[in-house]
């Protein structure tokens, strides 16, 4: 968190930011009005909140964030004032594990011969059935 500053941003700082950037920054050749629209939507829905307003409010809104007239801090309070938690509707993922760190990962050796490689590369084989190494393929 410490990237993001002191203090840390809220839900309604980060969905703000999502969509003034998608918005402004115009990453798209058509639809970034929409798109950042159904994205701070979809971001604020998988961590439980849901928007309380009118579907004209909100448009009038995405369009003065989206031509410049509202800027992004003033839409993080529009969304303060618009938006409720409903908790235990998050969206929650198990903690990554990667290698060694997750400690529950076993791997076994899969021999690798150079036909598989050939044909893999070539379409034909080559040489004669020979091992040239092992790939780890978790379980």
């Amino acid at each position: 968190m410490q990237a993001y500053g002191d203090p840390p941003p809220d839900l309604a700082d980060l969905a703000a930011s999502l969509a003034f950037d998608l918005a402004r920054n115009r990453p798209l050749v058509d639809g970034n009005k929409r798109t950042a629209h159904v994205c701070y939507r979809t971001f604020l829905a998988l961590n439980g909140a849901t928007i309380n307003t009118s579907d004209e409010d909100q448009y009038v809104t995405n369009l003065a964030l989206a031509e410049g007239s509202l800027p992004e801090a003033d839409f993080a309070t529009w969304l303060r004032q618009h938006f409720r938690r409903e908790p235990g509707n998050e969206v929650h993922e198990k903690p990554a594990g990667y290698g060694r760190c997750a400690g529950k990962t076993t791997r076994r050796p899969i021999p690798i011969t150079q036909r598989q490689i050939d044909s893999r590369l070539t379409g034909r084989s080559l040489f004669p059935d020979t091992a040239v190494g092992t790939v780890h393929r978790a379980r």
